[in-house]
């Protein structure tokens, strides 16, 4: 209905589920605000269509997990804000389709770990917020290779020992 449309705003309106066909033909849509809904799921071809997309926000949601199949064709996407939602644990593909990532918040949700490889494909990645999680361990390898990055956040995590890669990069 509204090809042109770059910009998405749909905050604050109780949202509990994205389909396939709630984004249908917005192949120029760049900016998309999903924050402060009840999303708790996301089925696996819901962006497909939003191949311009350069921005996802899906701050204060309910959603407990991330499956990379949700970005196969977002491939411009550079800003993911996942805060503030229920995420306990990410898988290594979570985002490896998103090689023009700059910026990913995973901020205040309750991963305890992480995958040593979650950003390898992410060369472009500027900025990581990693804070208020229970994060206990950073693999020592989580940024090797992030020659780009300029901010990581830890803040108010649960780690025994200083993170490793704060003492080796």
């Amino acid at each position: 209905k509204f090809p042109n449309l770059k910009e998405f705003y749909v905050a604050l309106c109780q949202v509990q589920k994205i389909s396939k066909d709630n984004f249908r033909n917005l192949k120029k849509l760049e900016k998309l605000d999903l924050q402060w809904n009840r999303i708790t799921t996301i089925e696996a071809d819901s962006f497909d269509d939003l191949t311009s997309l350069k921005m996802l926000n899906l701050y204060a949601n309910n959603l407990k997990e991330v499956d990379g199949n949700w970005f196969k064709n977002t491939r411009n996407l550079n800003r993911l804000s996942l805060r503030w939602n229920q995420i306990s644990s990410l898988p290594e593909n979570a985002f490896e389709l998103l090689k023009e990532l700059k910026k990913i918040s995973l901020e205040s949700n309750k991963l305890k770990s992480l995958p040593a490889q979650l950003f390898n494909n992410n060369k472009k990645l500027e900025i990581i917020n990693l804070s208020w999680n229970h994060i206990e361990e950073i693999p020592a390898n989580l940024i090797d290779g992030l020659t780009e990055l300029k901010v990581i956040k830890l803040n108010n995590n649960r780690f025994a020992i200083t993170p490793s890669i704060i003492l080796e990069n």
